[in-house]
C-alpha cells in the first residue's frame, strides 16, 4: 500500500473535523488539524479563542508564509513524507498545493465534506460558536476559498448530510481505492 496524505475541506460547521478524525481512527493514521494549530498560536500570544480572532490569526499566518504554515502543521504529528496522515480544516488552495508538494512523492487528495449553509449555520448556532455572527464569519478571507476554489479541486466531495458512519465508510473506501495507485 502506497503513502497518502488525506486533507479535509469544508465550509463552517459542515462536520469535517468530526469526519477526519473518524477517518484518522479508522485507517489507524495520525490526523493534523489547522484550527489545533491556530488556537495553540493564539493561545501562545494570549489572545481570546473566539472565532474572529482564530481567523485573523489564521488569515495571518497563511499570509506570512504558506509553507512554513503548513510545515508547522504537519510538524504536529512528527511526519515525514514517507508515512500516512489525515489533516484537517485545509482553507486556501495555496494550502493545499504547499501540501501536495510537501508530500511528494506520496499523494494527496482533498475531500470536502459538502453541508447546505443552512444546515451548517444551524450546526453552528447549536454548538453556541456564535461569538460573530454566522455571516461575518463565513464572510472572512480564510473562507472566501472553502465553497468555491477548494470545493472544485477536490477530489472527492462527500454529503455531510448523510450518517457520519456512511459518510466515514465513503471516504475510507475513497482512499483506501487511492493508495492502491501504481
Amino acid at each position: 500500500m502506497n503513502r497518502l496524505v488525506a486533507c479535509f475541506a469544508g465550509g463552517i460547521g459542515s462536520g469535517k473535523s468530526v469526519v477526519s478524525k473518524r477517518v484518522a481512527a479508522a485507517l489507524g493514521w495520525p490526523r493534523v488539524s489547522f484550527g489545533d494549530y491556530v488556537r495553540g498560536v493564539a493561545r501562545q500570544r494570549g489572545l481570546d479563542q473566539t472565532r474572529e480572532t482564530l481567523q485573523e490569526v489564521g488569515a495571518e499566518l497563511v499570509a506570512g508564509n504558506v509553507e512554513d504554515f503548513c510545515r508547522r502543521v504537519l510538524g504536529q504529528a512528527e511526519w515525514s513524507s514517507e508515512e500516512s496522515l489525515v489533516v484537517d480544516g485545509v482553507r486556501h488552495v495555496e494550502v493545499m498545493d504547499a501540501i501536495r508538494s510537501m508530500a511528494a512523492p506520496s499523494v494527496s487528495v482533498l475531500v470536502f465534506v459538502d453541508v447546505g449553509r443552512a444546515e451548517r449555520k444551524r450546526r453552528v448556532l447549536e454548538r453556541a460558536i456564535g461569538d460573530i455572527s454566522f455571516e461575518n464569519a463565513e464572510r472572512h478571507s480564510t473562507e472566501i476559498q472553502v465553497g468555491g476554489r477548494l470545493r472544485e479541486a477536490a477530489d472527492m466531495v462527500i454529503d455531510g448530510r448523510q450518517p457520519v458512519d456512511i459518510v466515514v465508510r465513503d471516504v475510507v473506501e475513497f482512499i483506501r481505492a487511492q493508495c492502491q495507485y501504481d
